[in-house]
C-alpha cells in the first residue's frame, strides 16, 4: 500500500505520538520527505502534492470535512487508539471562562462527544 509512496510526517510534540510510532514499526520513517509542526498545515500540503500523511481518524475526518479533495484509507495493519490529555492549571487559579471551558471539554470527552458516531 505504501510502496513508493512519500510521507509527511507531523511532530510528535502535539501528544499524538501513535502516528510516528507506527511510521518507525512499519519502516516507512526513510519515506518521509517533509516534517511539520502542526497538524494544521496538512491538509494544503497534501493537495498541493503527492505526499501521503498517517492521521488520528478524528483528525483526518476533519480535513476531508474541510478539503473535499483528500481521502481516508485504511489502514493495512490494526491501528491503536491515541489517548489525548488535556492540561490545564491548578484549579484555583482558572477564571470562571477557563474553569468553564474546561468542564465543557471533559464533559465532551466524558460522553464521546468529540467523536462522531
Amino acid at each position: 500500500m505504501f510502496a513508493g509512496r512519500r510521507f509527511v510526517r507531523v511532530s510528535a510534540r502535539g501528544g499524538h505520538v501513535y502516528p510516528l510510532q507506527a511510521m518507525i514499526e512499519q519502516v516507512l520513517m526513510p519515506q518521509v520527505t517533509l516534517t511539520v509542526e502542526e497538524y494544521a498545515t496538512v491538509p494544503a500540503v497534501l493537495e498541493a502534492t503527492d505526499l501521503v500523511v498517517l492521521l488520528p481518524r478524528h483528525v483526518a475526518e476533519v480535513f476531508c470535512g474541510w478539503f473535499p479533495g483528500l481521502r481516508i484509507a485504511e489502514l493495512p495493519w490494526p491501528a491503536r487508539s491515541t489517548p489525548v490529555a488535556l492540561y490545564t492549571r491548578l484549579e484555583g487559579s482558572l477564571s470562571p471562562a477557563q474553569r468553564w471551558f474546561r468542564a465543557v471539554v471533559l464533559d465532551a470527552v466524558v460522553a464521546g462527544e468529540y467523536r462522531e458516531s
